[in-house]
């Protein structure tokens, strides 16, 4: 009689044989967070959080020759948050989007083929404007759950998510590292280094979501299509360990992020908790911290349920 853990074995490379291939690994990269305008004042204008807590910048990227976007940047090792602003009236404030990404140049189209057999799928090239030169920057891949999305979830959605393969054209203009044939979140966020130095947070290792029944359900089939772990019902970690946690979205809160988790350079001996505004706290303890956001009421025209 064969043992368990043989038979297991069998199973999984029967799997691996029958559909060619092995699930690539999707990594968390960043993510993009709308926040109201005296929220992003208030960090761009914090001592604390540009001086001690983590690499930031406030930068207007070209994608096209008319088009521009301006964001606030927290950079972390190995991934990043991304934050816009709007007035307390927008429809858009505290929409999240989730960026993941692949680091190996073959797997993105690998992936959009495993993605292929659940959901629908389509690639959008971007590229950025560098020195009066349009760079090839990224390659976008959409995953669209058709059984899920309509009218009624666009109506009511606060949260979206992508995937995204950076392009060899832009590492080597920029002169970044390739090794393996590998376009790692690392090696993209290298320039940041000296930034990054002495500062607080290490790495961001964690989020806390607010979604509606219909966005878990979108998210969590995406999750489970990529293998990734699930620690308990409502929590996820991904292949470098970072953890999805997802609670519920109260009627009359338009703010998809309760917290952001993140690892520390060193351990805090005291718990230390710095009052960003009214709307964002940060609290380290030991070798890990959080930014905190509060709910954020919506507005007569109500985006969630």
């Amino acid at each position: 009689m064969l043992r368990l853990p043989i038979v297991i074995s069998l199973i999984f490379f029967a799997f691996v044989n029958l559909y060619g291939q092995e699930i690539p690994e999707v990594k968390f990269n960043h993510l993009s967070f709308v926040l109201e305008s005296r929220d992003i004042k208030a960090l761009r204008e914090s001592s604390f959080v540009t001086d001690t807590l983590v690499a930031y910048e406030t930068r207007t990227t070209k994608v096209k020759s008319q088009a521009t976007s301006t964001a606030t940047f927290l950079y972390g090792h190995s991934n990043y948050l991304e934050f816009f602003e709007t007035s307390g009236d927008d429809p858009n404030l505290g929409f999240l989007t989730i960026v993941f990404s692949v680091d190996k140049i073959s797997e993105f189209n690998k992936l959009q083929s495993l993605l292929d057999n659940t959901f629908q799928t389509g690639i959008t090239s971007r590229q950025r404007l560098l020195d009066s030169v349009k760079i090839p920057w990224y390659d976008a891949l959409s995953v669209v759950d058709t059984t899920i999305i309509d009218s009624t979830f666009l109506s009511h959605c606060h949260f979206w998510f992508w995937i995204m393969m950076y392009k060899t054209e832009y590492f080597e203009y920029n002169n970044m590292t390739i090794n393996n044939d590998e376009l790692t979140r690392e090696n993209y966020l290298e320039e940041y280094n000296s930034e990054r130095k002495n500062k607080i947070v290490k790495r961001f290792s964690g989020i806390v979501m607010k979604l509606n029944p219909d966005e878990k359900e979108y998210l969590t089939k995406f999750f489970e299509k990529i293998a990734y772990k699930r620690i308990n019902g409502n929590e996820y970690l991904s292949p470098d360990n970072f953890k999805f946690l997802i609670k519920d979205r109260r009627s009359g809160d338009q703010n998809s992020i309760e917290s952001i988790k993140f690892e520390t350079s060193k351990s805090l001996l005291n718990k230390k908790t710095v009052e960003i505004s009214d709307n964002i706290v940060i609290i380290i303890e030991g070798d890990e911290g959080q930014l905190s956001f509060k709910e954020t009421a919506a507005n007569s025209n109500e985006n969630v349920k």
